[in-house]
């Protein structure tokens, strides 16, 4: 089950790609940020799928971790993304960027569940 996180990471990482060749580099400081996070967001979740643990010094990092951070990355993103349409006015309607809003607290709470070893969700155990 944990290995369908690489088809997550890979589409997102494929997407983000897409985005790069057709829009080119962001030239906003924002879009760089939401981007940014998008990105690092899916190796993280690349990584939580392809390996069962990461030992960093004397610590072993468990797969969950990491993709409970890939999650809160990509809330992060959101966060930005959907902020920066509310505040600077280029958005004719409010019920986009806020549903985004509120799909970014639904991912900050799988993200927090998820680094904090599936408390309130049960975390997937089979390969």
């Amino acid at each position: 089950m944990r290995r369908l996180f690489v088809l997550v990471a890979v589409g997102t990482l494929l997407l983000a790609g897409v985005f790069l060749a057709i829009f080119g580099p962001p030239s906003h400081a924002t879009t760089w940020v939401w981007y940014g996070a998008f990105v690092v967001g899916g190796l993280s979740i690349l990584v939580g799928g392809l390996r069962e643990a990461v030992t960093v010094g004397s610590t072993r990092v468990p797969w969950y971790v990491f993709v409970g951070v890939g999650q809160l990355l990509f809330a992060f993103s959101m966060v930005v993304m959907n902020a920066d349409e509310l505040l600077s006015g280029t958005s004719e309607t409010l019920f986009g960027p806020l549903v985004g809003l509120a799909c970014a607290l639904f991912l900050v709470f799988f993200g927090v569940d998820y680094v904090r070893g599936g408390v309130y969700m049960r975390l997937p155990t089979t390969e």
